[in-house]
């Protein structure tokens, strides 16, 4: 007897292709490109395709000769993270094993960070951006995470920081700034790339030396010469002449201050003791403080105060003049001397 089988041979299975590999920074992708092109490696003939959470292929490519492959996604991506993953498909239908590729899309511009100088290099007063250090830093809020730039008037990049995660950021300036008004400006760049609007940051640098203040009594509370500081009232307006905007400063000979005045417009400044003057000469003194607290020399102000009668004099006909006794201040002389 004969046989015949009939075998019909089995395909073997397609081998698995390796996972695709994708370039990502660390920590995933973040961008402002809502359609961003993404690229990597794989087996050559081989098909791509990138999925959404939901499973949906959002864009596919067939790797190139070179190893290389490149998709944009066909639809925007919405903003925020999107858990995107990757696969790679032989012809022969082999699929690799699924690569997560984590995308944030973000093309929504921080909010302008705010700033100021920092108070430890804010000479004179706290708030008016106003300072006699000509490399202050400065201080201001943010976005965790976002850098801030600033820039000088002519664009120049004077400092960057990256905002903490307290949301404070801190930048001392590179070169010192030059003396007068320096319109700085601010920006927030988030991961992502996008540029907050600009935020301005007037900073003032005034010279650490003032010229030297003028004053005496005002010529209203001078009694007597108007030029010898010499008054009997014990609380004189002193007055004087000094740079709009400063402050003048009288101190007593142990250096209290005795009363202060802001410079007016016209540079012109008045002073009222605040307690009255001991009789006497006072060796006052005047100094003045600009608000960013440069300080001018001392001026001395010598400050006479006498308000204490004088003794009632004593007089009489000199002898020569009276004729007769000579002490009954009687005589015929009608152009008597006399004398005390």
């Amino acid at each position: 007897a004969s046989f015949a089988i009939n075998c019909t041979p089995v395909p073997p299975a397609p081998l698995t292709p390796p996972a695709p590999s994708v370039v990502v920074a660390p920590g995933g992708i973040t961008t402002p490109d809502t359609t961003p092109t993404f690229q990597g490696t794989g087996t050559p003939g081989n098909t791509i395709q990138i999925k959404d959470p939901a499973g949906n292929v959002i864009g596919s490519a067939v790797v190139g000769p070179n190893g290389q492959w490149n998709v944009t996604p066909t639809a925007p991506l919405p903003q925020g993270s999107n858990n995107l993953a990757i696969t790679e498909t032989s012809p022969s239908g082999a699929v690799s094993p699924s690569v997560p590729l984590p995308v944030v899309i973000d093309s929504v511009a921080p909010s302008a960070p705010s700033g100021a100088i920092a108070p430890g290099s804010n000479t004179g007063s706290t708030t008016d951006n106003i300072t006699s250090n000509n490399k202050p830093t400065l201080t201001g809020t943010g976005t965790p995470g976002d850098t801030i730039k600033i820039t000088d008037p002519q664009g120049n990049v004077i400092g960057t920081a990256v905002v903490g995660p307290n949301g404070q950021w801190s930048i001392t300036p590179t070169t010192a700034l030059p003396t007068g008004t320096n319109n700085l400006s601010m920006v927030a760049i988030d991961p992502a790339g996008n540029v907050s609007p600009t935020a301005p940051l007037p900073v003032v640098i005034e010279s650490g030396s003032l010229p030297a203040p003028t004053g005496g009594i005002n010529s209203g509370s001078n009694t007597g010469s108007p030029t010898d500081n010499i008054t009997t009232n014990p609380q004189p307006v002193l007055s004087g002449t000094g740079t709009p905007g400063n402050t003048i400063q009288i101190k007593d000979p142990a250096g209290n201050v005795i009363g202060s005045a802001v410079v007016g417009p016209n540079g012109q400044w008045n002073v009222t003791p605040t307690a009255p003057l001991p009789q006497g000469s006072n060796n006052l003194s005047i100094t003045e403080t600009s608000p960013s607290g440069a300080v001018s020399p001392s001026v001395p102000l010598p400050v006479v105060i006498d308000s204490v009668a004088p003794s009632a004099p004593a007089g009489a006909i000199a002898p020569g003049s009276n004729t007769g006794s000579t002490t009954d201040n009687i005589t015929s002389n009608n152009k008597p001397t006399l004398t005390g």
